[in-house]
């Protein structure tokens, strides 16, 4: 979704507003998706194991972030973090990490 935020709804309403209206939509895809992959690929539901699939999601997550940032726009890595000090990238990396709480979170609500 973040192309079609970045071209189509951040000249409507800025970044930040941007970003405001798609994590909502992103977490609650993520939230399902959560739920289906824990199905196919058992986890077991000790914490311990829940925070790793997490936190090896929010890297896979990150990372694939990093080069589609890079790749692009072609900026550097190092411009790619400073990005993270403005108000919108900070929100959605919020809600990554958020994301990664998911596969913990879930253990505890089933």
């Amino acid at each position: 979704m973040g192309i079609l935020r970045v071209l189509v709804v951040v000249p409507q309403v800025g970044e930040v507003a941007a970003v405001v209206l798609e994590v909502p939509i992103m977490l609650v895809i993520a939230w399902f998706a959560c739920d289906w992959v824990l199905k196919k690929v058992p986890v077991p539901r000790r914490n311990l194991d829940r925070v790793v699939v997490g936190a090896f999601a929010l890297g896979l997550l990150l990372t694939a972030e990093a080069v589609l940032s890079i790749g692009l726009t072609g900026i550097s890595l190092q411009e790619h973090f400073r990005s993270y000090s403005r108000a919108g990238p900070l929100i959605g990396l919020a809600a990554q990490l958020l994301f990664a709480s998911f596969p913990l979170i879930r253990a505890q609500s089933s």
